[in-house]
């Protein structure tokens, strides 16, 4: 048996700091099958009871003791345990200690008259989880000491506040940010009927949570309050991926996550503009960490927190389907086959349930006319489809957002590669993040005739960044293994403010946060502008809305409003006019002349003479030099 000193130097535990005993007991218990309450009682148990090494306790302490030890995997660092805690000493006193210790390596029977002494010294040798024994008293000041750093991490979020007020739409893929508001915009009107009929650009994707989130503050006024909605599912998506990586890989990484995510210039682009990935990426993270907590905690209530969330995110798109398979890894650690099953069977009805909802709409969109099923699998290994990875635009170096774009899928495959390799060591982390890769590649894979759609590897997004911060972290853990504890906290800092500067001049310079700038520009990131450019269009809407519009058959436009491309129509004058007079586009998916333009687009003529003003309340006339007007009929 270990003397009470050499328990204190193995585990770094004072045996007066109760505490720092409960914490290092509830670490281990945290990794075991035992329950939050029950890892508290036998903290609590050895806690009160380590000052009196010759009291045995009772046969339910002893109890939760098995089952800790039981249920975790610790038998491959016995040896190693044991090895280098003892001194190596020629004693007589020593060599007692070491062949009691080897003894002690087989199973505490009942016979044994079982002290804290005993537990502590078994639990010190055998459990593993993930912060060593020796790191629990410090992991407790590391808690406090960097609560400055905790809340630091986030202030790159701040600078996206001057885009929330950037006018519809942008100048990357601007009819999505047309669609999502259009979408919030026949919701306020008509809450139910607006999911019979369709509005401008609208997909087949599901309910379109994003923008009924967004509708409440589109019925105040704010037109772009859409933005506000990606803003405020960006900030819930880098707290909860801080929490995946602090149940998964530990405070050092989840001291990182966070501004990996928002350092990630693909991610970025979506945390602000009024497309739904970021509610996507946001619900998707959420659903995990409340899984972790349910692990960790055996508290119900996080398991029905998780199904929630990850069904809510299935009405934003029923791709956000996709997180089931790493919430059955977490499950499958702990053969919870009941709520495997739980879990599928909703996902799998919510699936179904929103393509019979979006049954109900005559829309165009046919999302899976891109899937595998109707192009063939060919299409995977084609040229054309791998060449999108490959391609530059623009100029070289590539812009930020359309670099990481392609990095994210390039990168999968090898980073699938590195954490498979790492789950050979059977801990749950790298086997949740192998899962969670897969998942995000789900989509383009399913999904290979709309590999032209950027978005289509919002799955990657979290996963990626957080395995950056755990590559950082593991380099801070080496740096700590071959210098000392100081020289790694004090890397941890520096990096993690460095990538707090990085984030926050990235979305600076490349977002246009603080103004416009050339970066920004090549970034795709600013507002769309035609002739009138896009404040012009924006005073052209409010000028038609006094005119007293009502529908889009009330407007006629007189000029030339074509446009050579899909979107360069919508990056031009003629929607931002609509889309600020409060003009509903109830029936209308394509708008215009444009390819596939519906008869239900507002009226397009080249002269006033042209113009029924029978049925007409105003005009916007745009002339040969580009100026335009807005006039009644």
């Amino acid at each position: 048996m270990r003397s009470v000193a050499e328990i204190e130097e193995h585990t770094g535990i004072d045996k007066n700091d109760d505490e720092t005993i409960k914490e290092y007991v509830k670490r281990a218990s945290e990794k075991s099958k035992l329950s939050r309450q029950q890892g508290e009682k036998l903290a609590e148990a050895l806690a009160s009871s380590v000052n009196a090494p010759d009291e045995s306790l009772d046969e339910e302490v002893i109890s939760l003791f098995e089952d800790l030890v039981s249920s975790v995997d610790y038998a491959s660092s016995a040896t190693k345990s044991s090895q280098k805690s003892e001194p190596e000493s020629h004693s007589p006193a020593s060599m007692d200690s070491t062949d009691a210790s080897k003894a002690s390596c087989a199973p505490i029977t009942r016979s044994d008259e079982i002290t804290s002494d005993i537990l502590l010294s078994e639990i010190s040798k055998h459990v593993r989880f993930e912060d060593s024994t020796q790191k629990v008293t410090e992991d407790l000041r590391f808690g406090q000491l960097n609560l400055a750093f905790r809340l630091v991490r986030y202030l790159p979020v701040a600078f996206l506040i001057p885009l929330l007020t950037t006018k519809i739409p942008l100048s990357l893929s601007p009819a999505r940010e047309y669609a999502g508001y259009y979408q919030a915009f026949a919701f306020i009107r008509d809450p139910i009927q607006s999911f019979t009929y369709i509005t401008l650009q609208e997909s087949d994707a599901a309910l379109h949570l994003s923008s009924i989130l967004a509708s409440p503050l589109v019925a105040l006024g704010y037109v772009e309050g859409g933005r506000l909605v990606s803003f405020g599912a960006t900030v819930v998506a880098a707290v909860c991926l801080a929490v995946v990586a602090k149940e998964l890989f530990g405070r050092r990484v989840a001291l990182l996550a966070p501004v990996a995510l928002l350092a990630n210039p693909y991610f970025i682009r979506y945390s602000w503009t009024i497309y739904p990935e970021s509610v996507s990426v946001a619900t998707t993270v959420a659903a995990l960490a409340a899984i972790l907590k349910y692990i960790r905690t055996s508290d119900e209530k996080w398991f029905y927190v998780s199904i929630a969330v990850a069904l809510l995110g299935i009405t934003n798109h029923s791709w956000e389907a996709i997180i089931g398979l790493p919430l059955v890894i977490v499950l499958l650690w702990r053969s919870e086959w009941k709520k495997i099953t739980t879990t599928t069977i909703a996902i799998f009805s919510m699936v179904g349930m929103m393509f019979i909802a979006t049954g109900f709409q005559p829309n165009p969109a046919e999302t899976m006319k891109y899937a595998v099923i109707n192009t063939g699998p060919g299409l995977l290994w084609s040229g054309e489809w791998w060449s999108r990875w490959f391609q530059v635009i623009n100029r070289w170096p590539m812009p930020p957002y359309f670099a990481a774009h392609r990095l994210h899928m390039l990168l999968a495959f090898p980073t699938i590669g590195f954490w498979s390799w790492t789950a050979r060591q059977r801990e749950l982390g790298p086997d949740v993040m192998v899962g969670w890769l897969i998942s995000g590649l789900t989509i383009p894979f399913f999904l290979p005739g709309g590999v032209n759609h950027s978005y289509y590897l919002w799955g990657l997004m979290a996963p990626m960044s957080l395995t950056a911060a755990a590559l950082v972290g593991q380099i801070v853990d080496k740096i700590e293994q071959e210098r000392t504890k100081g020289s790694a906290q004090a890397c941890l800092r520096v990096i993690a403010i460095f990538a707090v500067i990085v984030a926050s001049g990235s979305i600076v310079v490349h977002e246009g946060s603080l103004g416009p700038t050339q970066d920004a520009v090549d970034n795709f990131a600013y507002p769309a502008s035609g002739p009138a450019g896009y404040t012009g269009g924006v005073a052209l809407g409010r000028e038609l809305k006094a005119h007293g519009v009502e529908s889009r058959s009330d407007v006629v436009f007189v000029g030339n409003w074509s446009y050579n491309s899909f979107n360069g129509f919508y990056r031009g004058d003629a929607v931002r006019i609509l889309t600020y007079s409060g003009v509903p586009m109830n029936g209308t998916w394509h708008y215009g002349a444009v390819p596939g333009a519906r008869e239900t687009s507002p009226e397009l003529v080249d002269s006033k003479t042209q113009v029924n003003r029978d049925h007409c309340e105003a005009m916007v006339i745009r002339y040969n030099n580009g100026s335009t007007t807005v006039d009644g009929c």
